[in-house]
């Protein structure tokens, strides 16, 4: 345990970030499993709201623009709007 002030306030705020970052991590996990699960039922209109609500929290939580980190979740999403799902 930090006896220096200075030391105690970054271990208090190393522990407020980490929660925040699980926090984040935990939304964009359950978002992207509602995606798949739409994907998996063929609803268009469900997969594209919850495509877009997947794709603006993983931009958010890694800092970058929306197409840069679309991966899998474009191509599953682009599959089920040309109907190929």
């Amino acid at each position: 345990m930090p006896n220096i002030k200075s030391a105690k306030k970054r271990v208090s705020l190393s522990r407020a970030a980490n929660e925040k970052n699980k926090m984040a991590k935990s939304a964009l996990k359950t978002t992207i499993k509602k995606f798949d699960a739409a994907v998996a039922t063929g609803d268009k209109a469900q997969a594209g709201a919850a495509y877009t609500a997947a794709l603006w929290q993983k931009c958010k939580l890694c800092h970058v623009k929306p197409d840069v980190r679309a991966g899998r979740l474009r191509i599953q999403n682009d599959a089920i709007v040309a109907g190929h799902a």
